[in-house]
């Protein structure tokens, strides 16, 4: 056992062969390498912390950016065990993966948001959905404000409809009473 009480300067190496215990500080100018670190206090970082990652492309404390920036396909992942959440970039595109129980609900602000489901996305106002998609296509609730739409097949429509005009250009069968407030033309004749 050796006890130095002072300070101890090395102009070469020094090598210990058992445990070495310091109970002050240590001032080391240069690089240090250990094989492994056991840290049972605070550790303070003034410069960039870079953590190497088994694909290499590793994580970086960017002291000079304020940022955690990640590696191509270095993921953060949030949840218990595997994570229930990824986000990282591939290289070519970002990826936020929902891999665990549950669904990804995006906030924009209060109750504004997208749930996205395994079966279904809704787009909501207000906590209420006002699209969903389905199997078949979307849902809307509410009403629809639009400067054009282009329909490939048939248009069903439950209750009043309102069309300030309107052009057909194949066969219109009524299946009920057709009324008009106003003149009809047919092959630019104004009677019937």
């Amino acid at each position: 056992v050796v006890d130095i009480d002072g300070a101890v300067d090395m102009a070469s190496s020094l090598t210990l062969a058992g445990n070495a215990d310091f109970n002050g500080s240590i001032d080391v100018d240069g690089h240090t390498e250990l094989d492994n670190l056991g840290v049972s206090g605070i550790s303070t970082f003034s410069n960039d912390v870079n953590f190497t990652t088994a694909n290499g492309n590793n994580l970086l404390l960017d002291n000079s950016d304020n940022s955690l920036k990640f590696g191509d396909n270095v993921k953060a992942k949030f949840g218990t065990g595997t994570g229930d959440l990824e986000i990282y970039h591939t290289g070519s595109g970002s990826v936020i993966n929902d891999v665990g129980v549950g669904h990804l609900h995006l906030r924009v602000s209060g109750s504004n948001r997208i749930n996205i489901q395994p079966d279904n996305v809704q787009l909501c106002h207000s906590g209420n959905s006002k699209l969903e998609t389905t199997s078949t296509g979307i849902t809307v609730t509410g009403t629809v404000v639009s400067t054009g739409a282009d329909i490939n097949g048939d248009l069903d429509v439950d209750g009043h409809t309102n069309l300030d005009n309107l052009s057909v250009a194949g066969v219109s069968t009524f299946a009920g009473a057709a009324t008009f407030s106003d003149t009809v033309t047919h092959n630019s004749t104004t009677s019937l």
